[in-house]
């Protein structure tokens, strides 16, 4: 049999091991190297080259681009929480707007948030001023999973401007900055979040007249704390988000740097909350805190090393490298499909990076589309792969939120996958060949 034949079923086999592992509950740090060890010995590749030598120096690589990015965020997330300012900002965002049109206020609250380098923080938050709106607006609790990753692995992960772990990433692939891809980012950006609304809006309607409205009482004050400290006015809430964004967009700062000054500001508004010794904690945790998803992604980012191995990689490059296909459209593809075995955005792209740069330099080189564009295009197409069933916060979220696929993942789908996706292809791709960035 072709050996590029061998080690595509190879690669196949690897990825279905673990996206079934994973879902079962396997962590990523043993289906990484597992996933990596079936695709070597399928080519025949031996484990000093496949595992200790390429696998290897991937996950390096990718704990050397996303190490900062992630701790960073992290440590903004825990004292942004600790010092009630999140609570603020969603409060004060769900005061705004009538109970019966919470799928817009949860998306405020959610997008401003994650604008503040929130990620765990912002799901559970939201999730607990949504609790509180489904029941004023007699809606099911169902829906607020769709709410979150309809927000989270969507337009707060794709749109220019967002200090996302996917903008870095090809921030630092691609040398290009936080506005990349500007305009066909932001329409793509503007369309997906009113289709997004506008469908939960009708959804959420439609179960109403089924009959299928709140039922959580029992979650009501499950997400409710004793808190220690009074909770800081609105305008000192939103100085870490000002902060980052103004940093991130208008200095070009890096999301990492922008990040961290964010939380120092966060600290230093709020430091007659807490004691020093609550402070250096806060801080070591929360630095701490972003160690174990630097690795979990490192672990998912090292099976591209391995694949570089296979004459699968060999194959894909050169059919790149011939110009055969449109590279716009193959890099895209290829992304995309990396983060849809992976489940994962940022690992898909990390492990795909090294295999599109060649194809990608050479065209920006030959003037056919610029890092923008690319950058653009490959955040907007590769971002929706994430809400698929074996994302391991899908998995998380459902056991945080006391929910399950049958109830929740319906419309989680179709918000965090579907609409983004056919936007991608509908809206982005077309413009972004027609030289609009």
């Amino acid at each position: 049999m072709n050996p590029v034949v061998i080690s595509a079923i190879g690669v196949g086999v690897a990825v279905v091991f673990t996206v079934i592992a994973m879902f079962k509950g396997m962590k990523p740090l043993l289906a990484g190297p597992i996933c990596a060890l079936i695709i070597c010995l399928f080519c025949g590749v031996g484990y000093n080259q496949g595992l200790a030598s390429e696998y290897s120096a991937s996950f390096a690589t990718s704990v050397k681009s996303n190490l900062l990015t992630f701790v960073s965020c992290c440590l903004l997330s825990r004292v942004m929480v600790n010092t009630r300012s999140a609570e603020v900002i969603a409060n004060s965002i769900s005061k705004l707007i009538p109970a019966k049109h919470m799928p817009i206020s949860l998306f405020l609250i959610c997008l401003v948030l994650r604008l503040g380098g929130m990620s765990v923080g912002a799901y559970s938050l939201t999730f607990a001023i949504g609790i509180y709106l489904c029941k004023e607006a007699d809606y099911s609790e169902d829906i607020l999973l769709a709410c979150i990753v309809g927000v989270c692995y969507t337009v707060a992960t794709f749109a220019p401007m967002f200090p996302s772990p996917t903008n870095a990433l090809l921030q630092t692939a691609l040398g290009t900055s936080s506005t990349a891809g500007m305009v066909s980012g932001m329409i793509t950006t503007v369309v997906v979040t009113v289709a997004i609304i506008a469908y939960q809006e009708i959804i959420l309607r439609r179960w109403k007249k089924q009959g299928r409205t709140f039922k959580a009482e029992h979650m009501l004050g499950k997400n409710d704390a004793e808190h220690e400290v009074k909770a800081p006015s609105v305008i000192v809430a939103l100085i870490p988000v000002v902060l980052v964004f103004v940093c991130y967009n208008v200095f070009s700062f890096s999301a990492s740097l922008a990040m961290f000054l964010g939380a120092f500001s966060c600290i230093i508004a709020n430091w007659k909350m807490f004691d020093k010794k609550r402070w250096f904690s806060d801080f070591t945790k929360g630095c701490y805190e972003g160690i174990a998803p630097v690795v979990a992604l490192a672990a998912m980012a090292g099976i591209g090393g391995a694949i570089k191995v296979t004459p699968m990689y060999t194959a894909i490059e050169g059919l790149l490298a011939s110009g055969t296909l449109n590279t716009m459209i193959a890099s895209t593809l290829t992304a995309g499909i990396f983060a849809g075995f992976m489940g994962s955005a940022n690992a898909g792209i990390s492990a795909c990076t090294e295999i599109l740069m060649p194809a990608i330099n050479t065209s920006i080189a030959a003037g056919q589309y610029t890092a923008a564009a690319y950058h653009r295009m490959i955040a907007v197409f590769a971002a929706p792969w994430s809400a698929l069933p074996h994302n391991g916060a899908i998995n998380s979220m459902m056991a945080m939120f006391d929910t399950d696929f049958k109830r929740s993942y319906g419309a989680t789908f179709v918000c965090g996958f579907v609409i983004p996706i056919v936007c991608a292809i509908c809206i982005t791709l077309p413009l972004t060949l027609a030289g609009v960035q």
